[in-house]
């Protein structure tokens, strides 16, 4: 199903989130917070509320596809604990250049700060 989330300041909306839940993970279709007010916390609370969502034994996981130009979407997610699991060739559209660019899927996985395996410049390494 697809729900939706809104975050509101003084009557105004100041970011919303529209995700779908499904039985093994919740995806992130849309996330936008107001340019005005930007790194006030707003995001992170939004991506803080889909991770208390999680469960060991239901979903375990959170995924977002992430247009490769949007850098501040990337960093974003990363500071989340997301981590790139899939590149997509050609995914994304662009009305300025008629091109396409590619997606990456970020995936948040629960508990994964334990993980001993992390991918480093695209190449999979053992981190000591």
């Amino acid at each position: 199903s697809v729900l939706g989330m809104v975050l509101e300041h003084e009557d105004l909306v100041v970011a919303y989130m529209v995700y779908q839940v499904s039985k093994i993970r919740i995806e992130i279709l849309n996330l936008a917070v107001h340019p005005d007010f930007r790194l006030h916390g707003h995001g992170s609370v939004m991506i803080q509320k889909l991770q208390s969502k999680l469960s060991p034994d239901r979903r375990t996981r959170i995924i977002a596809w992430i247009d490769e130009r949007n850098l501040r979407s990337q960093k974003f997610l990363r500071h989340h604990g997301f981590e790139v699991t899939r590149i997509e060739r050609g995914l994304f559209e662009s009305q300025s250049t008629r091109g396409k660019s590619d997606g990456y899927q970020f995936c948040y996985h629960l508990g994964a700060e334990s993980n001993q395996w992390r991918p480093a410049n695209r190449i999979t390494k053992k981190i000591p």
